[in-house]
Parts: C-alpha cells; structure tokens; sequence
C-alpha cells in the first residue's frame, strides 16, 4: 500500500544455510492457510531433523528487499524508522518433538547498505496446530539505512534454528554479524515432520500492525514479473515472439517482456529443440537459442538457429514441446 507497508510478496522467499547443518527441508506452496482458512502460505516441512552441532549452525528463510522498496521504511531524516513485521504462522510440532507451546520463532532485519545493521526480535505461537496471526515491532536506529536503487537494500527473515554462536540481543539494533535468533529461539527442526506455515507477511512504519494489504492478483502478478518472467512454460504453442529471417540459418526473434524488469536479465532455456520457426515457407525446427547484444530491462533479440529458411521473411517463434524459457532478474 501507500501507507509505508513493504507487504513481502509470497513467492520471492529462498532457503538458506550455513555451518555443518544435516537438517533437510521440502518448501512447498499450500492452500487454504492463514488464520481465515483461505489462503495460500508456504510450508517449511523438516525431514531429517537438525541437532545444531555447531555455534554457526543456521537456517532460515528470507526475502531480500529492493533498495525502491526499503527507502519508504527510512524515517524522513536518518536511518530506519520504528517498523512493525506483521503474519499469519502456524507450526506443527511432531509427536516426539522436544517443542514446548509457546514457541518463539525470530524475525530479523538486516541492512546492507551504509554500515550494514541487524536486529532480532521473537514472536511466540501459542499452540501446535493452530494459525496465529503475531507481530514484532523493531525500533528506530539512526545508522541503518537503505539505498534509493534497484539493488538488493538487505533482506528480511525468519529463523528456523541457529546455533549459540547466532544469537542476538532481543530487538537490539547492532552491527550486522549474521545472527538470526536469540537466546530464547526455538529449533522449529528438532524432530523430523515438524514444519512452520507463515503467508500474509507484512512490514510497515510504525509500532501497530495494520491489516493485510491483500491487492488484485494482476498487481501482484505485475510486481513479481518485475523479477521473473516465464515466457514458455512447457506446453505447447507459446509465441515467444516475432522478427526476421536474418541469413539462411538464423532466425532474430524479438521477445518483449510483459513489463519492465529490475534490471537486465538473464534468459535460460531448457530445451531450445522444442521450438519451431515459422515464416513464409513454413515450419522449421530450431536447433539452438542465444542471446545477441541486443537486450536492455524492456525486452531481448534472440537468434535461434535453424535451417531451410529464406533471407527477409517475416518469422514467428513457437514452442512446440517441454521447452521452459526464463528470464530472471532476481536479487
């Protein structure tokens, strides 16, 4: 919203890890979660259980920030203002997990740009089993601040367990030294089957959480595109775009992107085999795609390899098979 919410978009998280950690993870997309019973959240499920064998053992997950995005959190003069990080959590704690309701889960905020900051805070879940919608309000600092650019400003996260070595002073603002919990954290992986939900994340300026600024799913979808574009997704018959024959085996496809991305992006193709060529005398496989030096944030000339065509025909380029084609500008 306009309002100083940074609301954290649901599929921009990624896993993290560091130390001699042996837990391991499956992240998958749920429905009918969140404390109404209707919406899509993220399951962090354990499957092999983490013992935490060394003091820089850490898990968590986190959603960087872009520096456009952060500048609204920065309170007018210096550094950041009081924010508040609001969301709906559940956690399922296995039968012969060593949890104890209620279990705390750390949120933390680190900046990167200036001198890079970090701060901590615990949220408690009171039961097993049962979403709860908890907030954690992090004070002023003068020194953290964020860059007014399209660079990663740093990242916002939630612990999933972290050794001693890890541990921050609750809701105290310091020099950033990678800590993402406190001493009071719980190791959400301390059982096989046990897994934390969280969706409806939200960060805004001040000290009382406001409700979820739910927008329309075409916003939305625009924001993500921002990031990360699929212009092929496996089925058949996706037009990748249009262009020219340029000589008597390549094709020069322009493919605009569906809005502007963060930056200039980097395109992958699975199975450039499965596209066809079509321009005035037919169809045509292709038998490769590249870049070429034209690209910018807007759209890309690609040149895909083919035969059999003829010089200064119009030409069309569609996926006929499993083909993926990406283009991603991710932080």
């Amino acid at each position: 919203g306009d309002n100083g919410n940074q609301s954290v978009p649901e599929d921009m998280w990624y896993f993290d890890e560091s130390g001699t950690t042996e837990g391991v993870f499956t992240i998958s997309q749920e429905d009918n979660g969140g404390t109404n019973g209707q919406d899509q959240w993220m399951k962090i499920l354990c499957t092999t259980e983490e013992a935490l064998g060394a003091t820089t053992d850490m898990i968590f997950v986190s959603q960087k920030v872009e520096g456009f995005n952060a500048t609204r959190l920065l309170d007018g003069s210096s550094g950041i203002a009081e924010t508040t990080v609001s969301a709906d959590i559940i956690i399922h704690a296995d039968g012969s997990s060593g949890l104890s309701f209620p279990v705390k889960v750390a949120f933390s905020i680190h900046t990167w740009d200036g001198t890079g900051r970090q701060c901590v805070g615990d949220v408690s879940i009171a039961a097993n089993d049962t979403w709860e919608r908890v907030s954690v309000t992090f004070p002023s600092d003068s020194t953290a601040t964020f860059d007014s650019n399209n660079a990663a400003a740093g990242h916002l996260t939630v612990s999933i367990c972290g050794g001693s070595g890890r541990q921050a002073t609750n809701l105290t603002w310091a020099n950033d030294t990678n800590d993402y919990l406190t001493s009071a954290t719980d190791n959400i992986a301390d059982q096989a089957n046990n897994y934390l939900g969280i969706t409806n994340v939200q960060w805004e300026v001040g000290a009382v959480p406001t409700s979820y600024a739910h927008e329309d799913i075409a916003t939305t979808l625009q924001k993500c595109q921002r990031y990360f574009w699929r212009a092929t997704d496996g089925s058949t018959n996706n037009v990748v775009g249009t262009g020219v024959i340029a000589t008597t085996t390549i094709a020069s496809i322009l493919c605009t992107y569906p809005v502007p991305m963060r930056t200039i992006p980097t395109q992958t193709d699975t199975t450039p085999t499965q596209f066809y060529i079509y321009d005035n005398s037919g169809a045509h496989y292709a038998s490769a795609v590249a870049t070429t030096g034209y690209q910018n944030e807007y759209g890309m000339m690609m040149n895909f390899t083919t035969s059999s065509v003829v010089v200064g025909n119009g030409a069309v380029a569609v996926n006929v098979g499993a083909a993926i084609l990406d283009f991603s500008a991710e932080l």
